[in-house]
C-alpha cells in the first residue's frame, strides 16, 4: 500500500479530518475567508484556465496527483526480486529504495510547502513535477543499485510537490463540508490505488522487464505535467502569496513540540506508520524468498492486506459517532500494538504460517487508517490554530521515521519473518508506550483524551 505505504495516502486522510471540523486553512494555519478567490483576484493570475473548477473535473484532477504518490509506492514491490538480480544487489540495498523514498518524501514536504505558497500552486507543481519525471528516467535507465537508490530519492521529493499542493489547492477552493466531500472523494480514489498498482505493477514485470515500472511512471508524471501547463488554472492570487523565512518555519515548528501533548499524538501516529514501513520494505523479498511467490501472488497478498484500510474507512464512519475520536484512537492504538505482538511472539515461536502472518498484518493494516484519522482529530483539538504546522510537523515525523524503520530492518534481513516481525513490533508497541507514558498534566482537571 502506498503510505506506508506509509503512504502518502494516510496525510490525505489526516486533511479529511480537518477538513470536517472546520474552515479550510493555508500551509500556515490561517484561515481563507473565502472557498474560492474573487473575481480581483482571479485577474491577477497569471494564466487562465480551461480546467473548470466544478467538483468533478478538480476532483478528479486532484485525486489524480494523489495516486503519483501511490503509485510510485506500490508499483514496483513486486519488482524487488528482480531488481536484486537485474542489478546484482544485496537484499539491504534493494529494500533501501523505498526507504530512500521514505525520507524525500519526508523532506519534500518542507520544501514545497512554503515554494506553493510563495511562487503558487501552479508554479510549484511545475518544478516538483519535473523533477520527478526525470528521476523517474534515471531509476528506468540505472545501470546500479546506487544510481537507483538515489534516484527514487529525487523521485519522492519531486513527487511529494503533487500531494502538498494537491492539499493547498483544495484549501483554496473549497471549505467546511464541501471541503471534506472533495478530500473524501480523493481518499476514496488514492486508497484504491494499493488493490490494483502491485498486480498492475506485477504485469509490467512479466511482460517487459522491472524497468517498465519506472517508464510506466516517468508517462504518468509527464502526462500531469502536461495537464498542470496546458489546463491548470493558478488557485493562489498573487495578492495573498508570502514568504515566510525557513528560520520562522522552523521555529514555529519548535514552538509546537513544546506542547507535550502534541508530542504525545505525533510519536504515537508516527511510530504505527513507521512500522507498517517495515511490512511495505520486507514483505516483497520474504514473500518471494521465504514463501516462493510469484509476483503475481504477491501482489494478490498485498492486497488483501490492503483491503484492511478499506474496512477501517467504514468502522471509523460507524463507530466515530458513537465512541468519539479519542476513544477509536485509543482502541486502534491497542490494536496496532496486539497485532504487532503477536506477530512477533509467532515468528519467534516459529509459527509463520502464511495465513496467520497475514491475518495479523491485516489487523495492523486496520489500525492504521483508525489511527491517521483520529490521532488527527485529538491533534486539531490540541492546536486547532495551528492545524497546518501540525500537518507538517506529523508528515515529517511519520516518513522520517518511516525512513530509519525500514532502512535499518532492511539491512537485518536474513530471508526469514523475524527482522519484519520485530520492526513491526517496535513499531506497535512503541506507540502504545508512547501513548500511555507521555501525558499532559492538568492541574484540577481530568485528562480529555484518553
Amino acid at each position: 500500500m502506498n503510505t506506508q505505504r506509509i503512504s502518502a495516502w494516510s496525510q490525505i486522510s489526516l486533511e479529511a479530518e480537518y477538513a470536517k471540523k472546520m474552515g479550510i486553512s493555508d500551509d500556515s494555519g490561517t484561515v481563507l475567508s473565502s472557498g474560492r478567490p474573487s473575481d480581483s483576484d482571479i485577474g491577477q493570475t497569471e494564466r487562465t484556465a480551461v480546467i473548470s473548477h466544478s467538483d468533478t473535473a478538480m476532483v478528479l484532477f486532484i485525486a489524480g496527483l494523489f495516486s503519483l504518490a501511490a503509485f510510485s509506492i506500490d508499483l514496483y514491490l513486486p519488482s524487488f526480486a528482480a531488481i536484486r538480480e537485474g542489478l546484482h544487489a544485496e537484499d539491504g540495498q534493494v529494500q533501501l529504495t523505498l526507504s530512500v523514498f521514505f525520507l524525500g518524501f519526508g523532506f519534500g514536504q518542507l520544501i514545497f510547502g512554503p515554494m506553493a505558497d510563495q511562487l503558487g500552486r501552479r508554479q510549484a507543481l511545475l518544478i516538483g513535477i519535473g523533477v520527478y519525471v526525470l528521476a523517474s528516467v534515471l531509476c528506468a535507465v540505472a545501470p546500479s543499485v546506487e544510481l537507483l537508490i538515489v534516484a527514487r530519492g529525487l523521485q519522492a521529493v519531486g513527487g511529494c510537490s503533487c500531494s502538498v499542493v494537491g492539499r493547498a489547492i483544495i484549501r483554496d477552493l473549497y471549505k467546511g463540508d464541501q471541503a471534506s466531500r472533495v478530500f473524501s472523494f480523493s481518499i476514496m480514489f488514492f486508497t484504491a490505488v494499493p488493490l490494483i498498482a502491485p498486480m498492475f505493477g506485477a504485469y509490467l514485470l512479466e511482460s517487459l522487464g522491472w524497468r517498465s515500472n519506472f517508464w510506466f511512471l516517468a508517462i504518468l508524471g509527464i502526462l500531469y505535467l502536461v495537464l498542470v501547463v496546458v489546463l491548470l488554472k493558478e488557485t493562489l492570487p498573487r495578492s495573498q502569496r508570502k514568504s515566510i523565512s525557513v528560520k520562522a518555519h522552523i521555529g514555529s515548528y519548535f514552538l509546537l513540540l513544546r506542547q507535550i501533548k502534541i508530542v504525545r499524538y505525533v510519536l504515537s501516529i508516527g511510530l504505527v506508520f513507521a512500522g507498517f514501513s517495515v511490512f511495505l520494505s520486507n514483505s516483497p523479498l520474504l514473500f518471494h524468498d521465504y514463501y516462493h511467490m510469484n509476483p503475481k501472488l504477491y501482489a494478490g497478498c498485498f492486497a488483501l492486506i490492503v483491503g484492511g484500510l478499506l474496512l477501517s474507512c467504514f468502522f471509523n464512519a460507524a463507530f466515530v459517532k458513537i465512541f468519539g475520536h479519542r476513544a477509536l484512537f485509543a482502541a486502534s492504538i491497542k490494536i496496532a500494538a496486539a497485532s504487532s505482538g503477536l506477530l512477533i511472539l509467532c515468528v519467534l515461536t516459529s509459527n509463520t504460517a502464511l495465513p496467520l502472518l497475514v491475518l495479523l498484518i491485516s489487523g495492523y493494516a486496520i489500525s492504521l487508517q483508525l489511527v491517521a484519522a483520529n490521532g488527527m482529530a485529538g491533534l486539531l483539538s490540541a492546536s486547532a490554530s495551528q492545524a497546518g504546522t501540525v500537518s507538517a510537523v506529523l508528515g515529517f515525523f511519520q516518513f522520517l521515521a518511516s525512513a530509519a524503520f525500514s532502512a535499518v530492518v532492511s539491512f537485518a534481513y536474513v530471508g526469514t519473518p523475524v527482522a519484519m516481525a520485530t520492526g513491526m513490533a517496535i513499531g506497535g508497541l512503541g506507540s502504545l508506550l508512547a501513548y500511555l507514558l507521555i501525558r499532559p498534566k492538568f492541574e484540577g482537571k481530568k485528562e480529555p483524551d484518553n
